[in-house]
């Protein structure tokens, strides 16, 4: 759940809401590629130094 408060994450979300709305039903759409939306996960899931 920590990854939802990360910024890009957010941004992300930002996006889907903007593109799709608040009323999608089933699975979240994010506009990205799955490349992109890997290398945002990625970096949410590294350690702080």
């Amino acid at each position: 759940m920590e990854h939802l408060k990360q910024p890009n994450f957010l941004e992300l979300l930002d996006l889907a809401m903007q593109e799709f709305g608040y009323e999608q039903q089933g699975i979240l759409h994010i506009p990205c590629t799955a490349e992109a939306f890997r290398s945002i996960m990625d970096a949410v899931r590294k350690p702080k130094s």
